[in-house]
């Protein structure tokens, strides 16, 4: 544990973690790291964040890092690759721009703490804007996107429809973060994420929908237990939150809504109902005597070409709060590769004694909102899991999902 680690060899910390390498690169240079003096590695992928983000604390002990070497363009670049085991396959690199740093100085000891924090390194991102017209099918206009972005684009199908869009002198993220928010596609799709995810050493610009990320194929599965089982992630701790009673005040069971339509020059009203949106569970986490009385929106603005009924944007808002009223957290082994937008499987095996195991209501599907991996003398992996309510087959007063994930 006291020898110093070079680059690529694997470092070799306690249970229950097991093996991993780590590589650690400031600009060109290599970074021998020590589990000693290693104080903090995180790096963090989330869906409701566009970029992934590192955060590094490290001991300088001969004061290079922080005094000697000079912050330039070159050197403001952080390259990190984790794997789960020195010779494994399963491993997945980023490389960042530190915005910032922060070194500081350890009153207790003769020397000081190095402190970064970035983002991922991807072109054209912030800057420039464009101020541009792309009259074609959304799916190729999002692809010349990640082309200028020099990143693969991982597009739902929803977005295979012909529509015109105007870039009015913005940058390709806000660009994005105006399409995700509006944006309606076949079939009603409502509800887009889009963000940067770092899988298997490439980076992907994600453009899907709530029901599309969750239709997809299960990636993982986890188990209570403090080893693996089969083909079974350990859970070594968990945390629940629900936020039922939050939501009863606000009056999740209906989205009433209004804006005014610049055609006819009135007033609209209208609603969605919860049973129309796709679930990952039996029940949403809503009771079916909330009432409607606090629920409405009046914030749309008016009609334009592109929102003509705000029914995207209304939409989607609404499923992304009703996705967010179960949340999860799990501790788990290392996994350089599992994302944010992942669909998962949960199974608390207490479940099977006396056959209750659909009474375990947290037992089941879930999506990753944030992956967080943090890396000391040990390498864990933190999943932020959220989705719309539980399983159960005990009886209750909830509402029950209409359009389900089965398998």
């Amino acid at each position: 544990m006291a020898d110093t680690i070079k680059v690529g060899q694997q470092l070799k910390p306690v249970e229950p973690s097991g093996r991993f390498s780590l590589r650690l690169k400031l600009g060109d240079d290599d970074v021998s790291v020590n589990p000693t003096t290693l104080k903090e590695l995180i790096v963090v992928q989330d869906l409701e964040k566009f970029s992934p983000m590192f955060t590094l604390s490290i001991t300088d002990t001969t004061g290079d890092l922080i005094h000697t070497i000079p912050f330039d363009r070159g050197m403001s670049k952080v390259s990190i690759e984790l794997a789960d085991d020195y010779a494994s396959e399963n491993r997945n690199s980023w490389d960042f721009m530190t915005y910032r740093r922060k070194p500081i100085s350890d009153q207790s000891q003769p020397y000081g703490i190095y402190t970064a924090n970035g983002l991922l390194d991807v072109d054209n991102i912030h800057s420039p804007s464009y101020c541009r017209a792309f009259n074609q099918n959304v799916l190729t206009s999002l692809g010349t996107l990640a082309e200028e972005m020099g990143v693969i684009l991982e597009g739902g199908a929803s977005i295979d429809i012909e529509k015109n869009l105007i870039q009015a002198s913005w940058s390709n993220l806000q660009f994005l973060n105006y399409l995700a928010s509006n944006f309606e596609g076949v079939q009603r799709g409502a509800g887009y994420q889009t963000f940067l995810k770092r899988l298997n050493n490439k980076t992907y610009l994600v453009f899907k929908n709530l029901e599309e990320l969750m239709k997809d194929t299960i990636k993982y599965k986890f188990i209570l237990r403090d080893t693996a089982y089969e083909d079974l992630y350990p859970i070594f701790e968990y945390s629940m939150l629900d936020n039922y009673k939050v939501h009863t005040v606000f009056s999740a069971k209906t989205q009433r809504y209004g804006y005014f339509n610049y055609d006819t020059s009135t007033y609209v009203e209208a609603s969605h109902a919860l049973e129309d949106f796709y679930s990952l569970t039996d029940f949403f986490l809503v009771d079916k005597e909330d009432n409607n009385d606090s629920n409405i929106s009046d914030t749309t603005g008016r009609t334009n070409d592109f929102t003509n009924d705000f029914d995207g944007q209304v939409r989607g808002s609404y499923h992304t709060r009703l996705n967010n009223l179960v949340k999860l957290w799990i501790t788990t082994k290392g996994m350089p590769n599992i994302c944010p937008g992942d669909t998962v499987g949960i199974f608390f095996p207490q479940g099977i004694i006396g056959d209750k195991m659909y009474s375990y209501q947290y037992s089941g599907f879930w999506l990753v909102q944030r992956v967080v991996h943090n890396v000391s003398d040990i390498f864990l992996t933190k999943l932020l899991l959220t989705r719309t309510g539980i399983d159960t087959d005990v009886s209750n007063t909830l509402i029950a999902a209409t359009k389900k994930k089965m398998d």
